[in-house]
């Protein structure tokens, strides 16, 4: 079984290596944990990555957080939170992926002065700094408790839902709400929910691998963009039904096959 950890590169700041290397020491005389699942800082520093690379070295890692939240510097500085400054966002990405440890990176949907278009292009913007090969992308709303906009609703034109939370292991006869944005004065609820869609279409095409080396090899030939690529294969998907598509597909290998 994994274990799990909070905040590790922040919460126990200089500790961090000393925490970790018990743990190694535990593994190795043990065979216990098989892994560590941590939620990462929120800054990806030099501690953080000396902590990644431990992990990695000793199979322990899962992958680490290059946390951005959006990549438009107008939302940044609205929510007055930079998690990891842009310009160095590619040379974290290429630090990392020198010394093959895994990372993912966060995007939240709902956050001020965000639009569609923004929030799509900071997708493909990932993809493309990354060149296609970030191990995966994650999306998440934006919960307004303890939010930093919180209190800010009125200025941003945040409008909100309380959304019931996937039951956690153990728990299941309890249920949770939380509050989520799903609209501002620059994102529709309309708009927020295209989003919502893409955003799961593209995580389950690229993350999957679905369509990632496709997306790759039109990016670096054809120099199609990554959201133009995958916006214009959702817009087609959403608006016509694929049963003849498919069809059409996989009648070469049903004829093959038929007696």
């Amino acid at each position: 079984d994994p274990l799990w950890s909070r905040g590790l590169g922040d919460v126990y700041k200089r500790q961090d290596l000393t925490i970790v290397d018990k743990i190694v020491e535990s593994k190795k005389k043990t065979g216990y944990p098989h892994s560590l699942f941590a939620t990462w800082a929120k800054n990806s520093n030099d501690r953080v990555f000396k902590v990644s690379k431990k992990l990695k070295d000793n199979e322990l890692g899962w992958g680490t957080t290059l946390s951005v939240q959006s990549m438009d510097e107008q939302v940044l500085n609205a929510i007055a939170r930079k998690n990891i400054p842009l310009d160095n966002y590619k040379q974290l990405f290429e630090r990392y992926a020198f010394h093959n440890i895994p990372t993912y990176s966060e995007i939240i949907l709902g956050l001020p002065l965000e639009t569609k278009t923004s929030f799509i292009n900071g997708l493909g913007n990932i993809l493309e700094i990354t060149k296609g090969e970030v191990s995966e992308i994650r999306i998440w709303e934006l919960f307004m408790t303890n939010s930093p906009v919180n209190s800010q609703r009125e200025k941003y034109g945040i409008k909100t839902i309380l959304a019931q939370q996937n039951k956690q292991e153990g728990h299941y006869d309890e249920i949770e709400r939380k509050e989520i944005a799903v609209e501002t004065n620059t994102l529709s609820s309309k708009d927020w929910v295209y989003c919502s869609n893409f955003g799961e279409f593209l995580l389950a095409c690229h993350n999957g691998k679905v369509l990632r080396y496709l997306s790759k090899f039109l990016n670096e030939k054809k120099n199609i963009k990554y959201q133009d690529f995958y916006k214009g294969v959702f817009d087609f998907v959403s608006k016509n039904s694929m049963k003849k598509y498919i069809s059409r597909c996989i009648k070469p290998f049903l004829d093959f096959f038929s007696p």
